[in-house]
């Protein structure tokens, strides 16, 4: 039986050290960043100056209003620092990054990102943990299949921004020693949920 394009991007995504969550609904979705973010390891200060932390921080630029409004909420009552703009000033050390993802890409175990705002762009590339929500009924069988996603992100009269997240960072730069989380988060989480 051949396998279902969620199927294929979820084997491949899993093949290159993603977490695959799947879950029912958004705000099940919502509930595991919370719950990741809850659990992390408080971050090192890396540089610069940052603003007083009152717990981990989690920052999830560009969601809906009401989607931003739970995880408002759900900080606020696990002890986190919920943050939608202004990454900037949290570069220093996040814990969590959460981010839509326009389509996937099956063949590849792929995220495709709309990332011209820069705090999303933040939000997916400093937190040591980046989640990202997919659903099901976006992800395509691969590359080719991709063209018309792409082509209302740049037929567009400004120029946008596209993210093609395929699990953590890695780099075997060095004597060919893969090594994750250098230049990017060391953990993915893609949550897929079954619309």
């Amino acid at each position: 039986m051949e396998q279902t394009p969620a199927e294929l991007w979820k084997q491949r995504s899993i093949a290159i050290a993603a977490t695959v969550k799947e879950v029912a609904s958004v705000d099940e979705a919502l509930q595991y960043a919370l719950e990741l973010c809850q659990a992390a390891e408080p971050h090192e200060q890396l540089m610069g100056a940052e603003p007083e932390r009152k717990g981990n921080i989690l920052a999830a630029p560009g969601l809906p209003a009401e989607q931003a409004e739970i995880l408002r909420k759900g900080c606020e009552e696990k002890g986190l620092v919920f943050v939608e703009g202004g990454l900037r000033e949290y570069a220093g050390g996040m814990e969590v990054g959460v981010a839509w993802a326009a389509c996937g890409l099956a063949d590849t175990g792929t995220c495709v990102v709309e990332s011209t705002n820069e705090d999303i762009r933040l939000a997916t590339m400093l937190p040591e943990t980046s989640v990202l929500l997919i659903r099901r009924s976006t992800i395509l069988p691969g590359n080719e299949n991709g063209a018309e996603v792409l082509q209302k992100f740049f037929g567009k009269a400004e120029p946008e921004f596209l993210a093609f997240i395929s699990g953590p960072s890695r780099t075997a730069d060095i004597e060919r020693v893969l090594t994750l989380g250098v230049h990017g988060p060391l953990y993915l989480h893609a949550v897929l949920i079954n619309d």
